[in-house]
């Protein structure tokens, strides 16, 4: 019975036949594409401060500051991102609309049968139906990411607090001072963050690969992150059921 309904899918993937359903709130979606922005402009700022690869012709006046502009713009897009990500948690965690389908997402993710049969369809032996927005491996890496970009935003606010030691930077030393102090010191601080960076860095180019060939396996699903919805193949045996 579930060979006959997968090979139904798989045909019907192949027509026109499609219904439109809605998966992403407004605010996941705007997040998402916010956060991306972001993560960019940290990386290029990031690779600046680390070894600066553009510099402007010597004067004799103070007035070309531009190591210093480059780390303003370093600390207003990490600013951003600790936003994002704690706005990101918080439709997470609470708010219903945007997390009904992502929590439905977690039932496939503590079945072994949903991985197999998710890494089957990778290898184009097997139809994955997902019960929410992601699969198994997908719900998994995104979760890994979310965990990386926390660890990023928490080892940024160290080295903020270092460098600025009232405000905001007071207020980071206190909380994450024990964080520090358990990671070995300043140094290692450093390095976490700057290996977090490239884990992310690796990560983009595989999630916007997966995004284009999960949309030729299973067409109508990248429009989701534009406009909230996604389109599946019309199920007929559903309507000779009912």
């Amino acid at each position: 019975m579930a060979t006959k309904a997968a090979k139904n899918i798989k045909k019907l993937l192949y027509t026109d036949e499609f219904d439109r359903q809605y998966r992403f709130s407004a605010e996941i979606r705007w997040s998402h594409w916010g956060r991306a922005v972001v993560i960019f402009v940290l990386i290029f700022t990031g690779f600046y401060l680390a070894d600066p690869f553009i510099t402007p012709s010597p004067v004799d006046e103070p007035v070309k500051f531009q190591y210093a502009l480059f780390r303003f713009w370093h600390m207003v897009a990490g600013f951003l991102l600790m936003a994002i990500t704690t706005f990101r948690v918080y439709l997470y965690f609470f708010d219903a609309r945007s997390r009904e389908f992502e929590w439905a997402s977690m039932e496939d993710t503590t079945h072994i049968t949903s991985w197999i049969r998710q890494i089957k369809s990778y290898l184009y032996l097997d139809q994955f139906p997902k019960k929410g927005l992601y699969g198994p491996l997908q719900n998994a890496s995104y979760i890994g990411l979310m965990l990386i970009i926390v660890g990023e935003v928490v080892t940024g606010a160290i080295l903020y607090s270092h460098v600025y030691h009232n405000g905001m930077g007071a207020f980071f030393g206190v909380i994450f001072g024990p964080i520090e102090a358990w990671m070995g010191g300043l140094a290692n601080v450093r390095n976490v963050h700057y290996i977090l960076m490239w884990c992310i860095i690796i990560f983009i180019p595989i999630h916007i690969y997966m995004v284009f060939w999960y949309a030729n396996r299973y067409p109508g699903s990248v429009e989701v992150i534009f406009s909230g919805n996604t389109f599946r193949p019309h199920r007929h045996d559903d309507e000779e059921n009912n």
